[in-house]
C-alpha cells in the first residue's frame, strides 16, 4: 500500500472503518469483542485471527461514538 495509515483513514468509508491507534485501522465487521482495559482504554479482539488491539486513550470517546452510528 502506498498510502500511510492517516491517509488511508481519510480515504476509507468512515462509517465502516476507524483508526483505533497509530498502527491499526479496524473495520466494523472485524470487531469480534470489545472490553474495558487499563487507564480508561478499550481493547478489541479483531477477527478472523483474534488479534488484540488497544484503542488509544485519546481515541476512546470518538471510538464509542463511532460504534453508536
Amino acid at each position: 500500500v502506498e498510502n500511510n495509515l492517516n491517509e488511508l483513514a481519510r480515504i476509507l468509508d468512515p462509517d465502516r472503518f476507524f483508526q483505533v491507534n497509530r498502527n491499526t485501522i479496524a473495520g466494523i465487521d472485524s470487531i469480534g469483542k470489545i472490553a474495558d482495559y487499563f487507564n480508561r482504554r478499550v481493547i478489541l479482539q479483531l477477527l478472523p485471527d483474534n488479534q488484540e488491539v488497544i484503542v488509544s486513550r485519546e481515541r476512546v470517546q470518538e471510538f464509542k461514538e463511532w460504534l453508536k452510528k
